[in-house]
C-alpha cells in the first residue's frame, strides 16, 4: 500500500496526528502506524492522557475593526478610528507573528483567521504568508468586501476562504442589518475565477432558516466547495439579538431532517457548526455512523481555542477570555485548571445530558448558549430538543446495547478533518 504524503505530523500519547496532502485532512493514527511510516518512538507514548499536546486549530481574531457594522457581530466590532482605546490594545503585525511563532512551536496545524474584518489591515497578507512559512495552514472568514482584482490572487495563501452570506439580495440584511449581498457575491466570483478554495458561511437564525434552500441553490451555481452552517450565538452584539434570532423549538426539532434533505438535493458539502450537534443527536443517528463521520459537539479548550486581538486566550471564539498570556502557552495548556468549565463538563454533566447515550458525542451542546440562558456554564444547552422536552416524532431505536462499545471506541480524540471535513 502506498504511503500517504504527510505535510506535517505531531506526536500524541495515542500515536500521532498526520496532516495529509490528499485528501487534505488531519487524521489520528495509533503508535504502530506511526512506526510503519518510519517515525521513531516518542516519550509521549509512555503517558496515558486524553489531553492533546496542543490544539489542532486556533481561531485568531486579528482585529475587532470592521467597517460593515453588522448588528449581530459576535465580537462587537467597531469602525476604524472610532475606538482608539481598543485599537491601541491590538497586537499588530509584530505581536501576531509572535503568536504564530508560539503556535508553530507547539505544532498547531491550522489557523482560522477572522475579525472584525482582517482584510482591512494593510499587513494581513504578510501575516498569512508568515503562518505558511512556519508550517501552519491559514484559513479565512471574511465579508468579502475588500477582495478585489488586485489582491484576489494573494488569497491563494489560504487553505480555505469562506465568505459570509446569510441571505440572497435584500434577504442578506435580515441578520446583518444592511444589504451587502452584492459585495459578497462579487468576492465569491473573483475567488472562484482565481481558483481559490472558496466556500460560504451562513449564520443560521429563525429568520433565515426558511431561506436556506435558496442559499444552497445559489452556492451550487456559484461552484463553491462547501457551505458551513453556523448557529447564531449570544456573543458580542449578538447577545441582545439572541432572543429574536434563536431557532424556535419547532425549527430546532426539524433542523437535522431539513439540512440532510437539502444536502442530498443539492449535492453540497454541508458542514455543521458543533453547536448544532444537540439538534442532530436528538434524532438518535446510528452511533457507528456518528463515529465514522467524527461528528461531535464542543471541542473548545481541547482541540480548539481562540486568541483575541490583544492576545487573550479563550476556550472558543464566543467564550470570555481567560488571563492566560500566549507566550507561556506551552506551560498553561496542559494545566488541569486551564479552560476547566469546558474540559470538565462531561464529567459533571447535569441531567438530562448525564443520562443521554450521546453525551460523549454531543458534549453538552453550546456552553456559551447555556451560560447566556441561565448564567451557568455547566447547564445543558437550552436549544436541545431533548432538553426542551420537544423530541422529534417517529421511531427512535434504543441504542443502549451499543453505548458501551461506542463510548469506549470514542474516547480517543475526535478525528475532525478541517479542509475537507466530511459532514452529514
Amino acid at each position: 500500500m502506498r504511503k500517504p504524503r504527510v505535510l506535517a505530523y505531531r506526536y500524541e500519547s495515542f500515536g500521532g496526528i498526520l496532516h495529509l496532502e490528499r485528501p487534505a485532512s488531519l487524521v489520528w493514527v495509533d503508535r504502530d502506524y506511526m512506526r510503519s511510516l518510519g517515525y521513531p518512538d516518542s516519550p509521549l507514548w509512555d503517558l496515558d492522557t486524553p489531553l492533546l499536546t496542543a490544539p489542532t486549530e486556533v481561531h485568531l481574531s486579528v482585529t475587532r475593526q470592521c467597517s460593515a457594522g453588522c448588528r449581530g457581530c459576535y465580537v462587537d466590532s467597531y469602525r476604524p478610528g472610532t475606538r482608539p482605546d481598543l485599537e491601541s490594545g491590538e497586537l499588530g503585525l509584530a505581536g501576531m507573528k509572535r503568536v504564530v511563532d508560539v503556535l508553530a512551536g507547539m505544532r498547531v496545524f491550522h489557523l482560522a483567521l477572522g475579525g472584525g474584518e482582517s482584510l482591512e489591515l494593510p499587513w494581513f497578507f504578510e501575516l498569512a504568508d508568515y503562518a505558511r512559512s512556519r508550517g501552519i495552514v491559514p484559513n479565512l472568514t471574511t465579508n468579502g468586501f475588500r477582495i478585489d482584482e488586485e489582491n484576489v490572487c494573494r488569497c491563494r495563501v489560504f487553505g480555505q476562504i469562506n465568505v459570509s452570506i446569510d441571505g440572497l439580495g435584500e434577504e442578506y440584511g435580515f441578520s446583518r442589518g444592511f444589504d451587502g449581498f452584492a459585495g459578497a457575491d462579487r468576492a465569491l466570483r473573483l475567488l472562484r475565477r482565481a481558483r481559490c478554495n472558496a466556500g460560504i458561511n451562513v449564520v443560521v437564525s429563525r429568520k433565515n432558516l426558511p431561506l436556506l434552500e435558496g442559499i444552497l441553490h445559489y452556492a451550487r451555481k456559484a461552484g463553491v466547495n462547501q457551505v458551513e452552517l453556523l448557529r447564531f450565538k449570544p456573543a458580542g452584539r449578538g447577545k441582545g439579538l439572541f432572543p429574536e434570532m434563536d431557532l424556535t423549538a419547532g425549527q430546532a426539532r426539524d433542523f437535522f431532517p431539513l439540512v440532510t434533505s437539502l444536502a442530498r438535493r443539492y449535492r453540497t458539502r454541508l458542514r455543521l457548526d458543533c453547536s448544532f450537534m444537540p439538534m442532530v443527536f436528538a434524532h438518535r443517528p446510528d452511533p457507528r455512523r456518528v463515529d465514522f463521520f467524527s461528528a461531535c459537539g464542543c471541542l473548545g479548550g481541547e482541540m480548539l481555542m481562540s486568541i483575541g486581538p490583544d492576545g487573550a486566550a479563550g476556550a472558543c471564539s464566543f467564550a470570555d477570555p481567560e488571563p492566560l498570556p500566549f507566550p507561556a502557552m506551552p506551560e498553561w495548556w496542559p494545566a488541569e485548571r486551564t479552560f476547566a468549565p469546558f474540559r470538565a463538563w462531561r464529567r459533571n454533566a447535569p441531567e438530562p445530558c448525564a443520562s443521554c447515550a450521546y453525551l460523549e458525542f454531543c458534549r453538552g451542546g453550546c456552553h456559551v448558549v447555556a451560560q447566556a440562558a441561565s448564567g451557568d456554564w455547566a447547564g445543558p444547552d437550552p436549544g436541545c430538543p431533548i432538553v426542551r422536552g420537544n423530541t422529534p416524532p417517529g421511531p427512535r431505536r434504543d441504542i443502549d446495547e451499543d453505548r458501551g462499545a461506542t463510548l469506549k471506541k470514542f474516547r480517543r480524540p475526535c478525528s475532525r478533518m478541517y479542509e475537507t471535513r466530511q459532514t452529514w
